[in-house]
């Protein structure tokens, strides 16, 4: 039976775990946060495909995984050498792009990433004939990793990133989503738009049953920390969780 997991630096991609879940309950997932690790989005390309190559290889190997979400634009901006025999691997960048293509609502618009993914160039590359601004947001992620959802510091952060920005703005980098209340409060002239649910439904369709069971959760990083985070960010529960020193 097929098995999923869902990989990110840290917690922002639990966002797409609450989505998966909703639409397939009784489904169990292995969600890999590598929070002990160098975060994503500063590490060169080459070192960063070796690490996510070990992580994806210590799924398929000890927990029996078949198919991978990667849930994080910095980790999808190397998913061409990501390459793991047997393994399934999707990045979030690829569909968000096709999504955004597909979406008529969606005009001029801006893209508000890591540093990675930003300066990869990894939708304005892409998304041709459209004009489409890349706009840094790298500290918003460490604000949602430690569980600082509002408060003056991060409505600082956000004005910083946000002023002058117009229209229609696509949250590419998956932490960001659980800051979207204090967003449209700070800039209610703009259009947030989260593309994971629609990502986690196309997958759904695509992609046959998962094997049933409960969730685990592994981080390099504090497990404490992880399961507080968690539920203030995305108010997932992490009960089963386990502390994972890759070698």
């Amino acid at each position: 039976m097929n098995k999923l997991a869902v990989i990110d630096w840290g917690i922002g991609g639990l966002g797409f775990h609450r989505e998966w879940k909703r639409l397939r309950p009784d489904e169990a997932i292995e969600y890999f946060s590598d929070s002990g690790y160098i975060p994503y989005g500063k590490v060169d390309t080459v070192e960063l495909a070796q690490r996510l190559i070990h992580v994806m290889e210590w799924l398929k190997k000890e927990r029996g995984v078949t198919h991978v979400v990667v849930a994080c634009n910095a980790a999808s901006s190397v998913l061409e050498l990501l390459h793991v025999d047997e393994l399934v691997v999707v990045g979030i960048i690829g569909m968000t792009v096709e999504w955004i293509e597909s979406n008529a609502d969606l005009a001029d618009l801006s893209v508000v990433g890591g540093m990675r993914t930003v300066e990869s160039r990894a939708y304005s590359g892409r998304l041709k004939g459209r004009v489409v601004k890349e706009v840094l947001g790298q500290v918003l992620s460490a604000h949602v990793e430690a569980g600082e959802l509002n408060g003056q510091a991060v409505e600082r952060s956000i004005n910083n990133i946000f002023e002058g920005v117009e229209g229609d703005v696509v949250l590419a980098c998956t932490h960001y989503v659980a800051l979207m209340p204090v967003l449209e409060t700070c800039y209610p002239e703009l259009r947030f738009w989260d593309p994971i649910p629609a990502i986690a439904q196309r997958l759904s369709e695509q992609w046959q049953e998962f094997v049933r069971g409960e969730d685990e959760f592994w981080t390099t990083g504090d497990v404490v920390q992880t399961q507080v985070s968690a539920k203030l960010a995305f108010d997932v529960v992490v009960d089963k969780i386990y502390a994972c020193q890759l070698s």
